[in-house]
């Protein structure tokens, strides 16, 4: 496939997802950790697969939600493609492309971490000021289609002052433990080294994924304001440690828990002006 296509897909799907909204989308949330709680406050309990999408399937995994929060429209996207599973980042990115041109002008983006810094404990939220992408994976390929984006993406203030400040401020309030902080990136599907977190934290980086950065360039690259939030899935490891995958799926739903009552309290800050 080549990038031109991607546009003429993007096109596709934001008419197809037009005709399914009630009212025009304001925010695309790219949930890579799902919606939690507050699939409850969906319009619909079902969901809609992105292969029933025009533009978008077959090659595409993971569904929609319509969720009214605040007053205005939120189109989810959840169980997406895993990039660190070899998913194509151009292709993943598809439905960032969609909600921008259907109408969204905000894109939160939620993912999993692991903290890299002793005070960021599990379970918590990470408000992503800025970000160290060492896994390589991006939506952009050159030839870049002018009707995506620019051909050279400025990424300086990917991440929306205005929206960071009141992410800390909801969170204050409604007792979410969350701070501001940089999210590093690694390929996968392998976890990092010793070393190479060691590495991570002298560069500045507070939490380290696999992903939540990809879907982020898209939707800079689309105009979007971005909030990105990382669900702290576990506390800094140990030299020699190993990752205990049962003990973060058990914090999963404590951070699902975290991001849902964020976000919900965002609502009406993610529609504002900047």
């Amino acid at each position: 496939m080549t990038i031109p296509a991607l546009a003429d897909r993007a096109d596709a799907a934001a008419q197809a997802l037009l005709l399914r909204s009630p009212s025009p989308p304001a925010i695309a949330w790219y949930a890579e950790g799902g919606v939690g709680r507050l699939r409850t406050q969906a319009l619909s309990t079902a969901t809609v697969p992105a292969a029933r999408i025009d533009g978008l399937g077959p090659d595409l995994e993971g569904h929609f939600l319509w969720i009214p929060l605040g007053g205005s429209m939120v189109v989810a996207f959840e169980g997406g493609p895993l990039l660190s599973a070899g998913a194509d980042a151009a292709i993943a990115a598809l439905p960032i492309y969609a909600l921008a041109r259907a109408g969204a002008s905000v894109a939160v983006v939620t993912g999993g971490a692991s903290s890299l810094e002793p005070a960021l404990e599990a379970p918590s939220l990470l408000i992503i000021e800025d970000h160290i992408h060492l896994g390589g994976h991006s939506p952009l390929r050159p030839p870049i289609d002018p009707r995506l984006g620019p051909p050279f993406l400025d990424l300086a203030n990917a991440y929306d002052p205005a929206l960071l400040r009141a992410a800390e401020i909801r969170a204050a309030q409604a007792g979410v433990p969350a701070r501001a902080g940089i999210l590093a990136t690694s390929p996968g599907p392998t976890l990092e080294t010793d070393a190479e977190r060691r590495f991570l934290r002298v560069a500045g980086a507070h939490a380290v994924g696999q992903s939540i950065v990809a879907p982020v360039i898209a939707a800079r690259h689309a105009g979007l304001r971005v909030l990105a939030l990382a669900g702290i899935l576990e506390g800094v490891r140990r030299r020699g440690e190993f990752t205990d995958p049962a003990r973060m799926a058990a914090t999963a739903g404590a951070v699902s828990e975290q991001t849902a009552q964020l976000i919900e309290a965002l609502a009406t800050d993610l529609c504002s002006s900047p």
